[in-house]
């Protein structure tokens, strides 16, 4: 998804709300965000430390904990939900080079082998 607050593209996701399991939240992050109904696979990584430390426009940090899923988009309507995201795309692995991908989505895919 692009998002608003940089015009950069990232991956769909955020903050697990109180008492919801990190599986349940991402359901949720990809039906708010794009409009999407996930099948959910294996986990693939639990992500954390110093390079996961972001900043937003405004001025607040944050340092992520993130789980990654593998997931297959089994239903919805792709949309990008005009509050966080301007805009819902995706691309063959040898395409993300060449996108503008903001640091932290790019340090999130090389964990998991999917960006040089």
């Amino acid at each position: 998804m692009r998002s608003i607050d940089t015009g950069q593209w990232q991956t769909i996701g955020g903050a697990i709300e109180p008492d919801e399991s990190p599986e349940h939240a991402a359901l949720r992050e990809a039906a708010e965000e794009a409009g999407i109904e996930l099948r959910l696979g294996s986990l693939l990584a639990v992500l954390g430390g110093p390079q996961y430390r972001w900043t937003y426009p405004n001025g607040d940090e944050v340092a992520y904990v993130s789980a990654v899923f593998d997931a297959t988009v089994v239903g919805g309507t792709v949309r990008a939900d005009g509050d966080e995201a301007s805009a819902v795309e995706w691309w063959e692995l040898v395409d993300l080079a060449r996108c503008d991908l903001n640091s932290f989505t790019q340090t999130l895919l090389g964990a998991v082998g999917l960006f040089p």
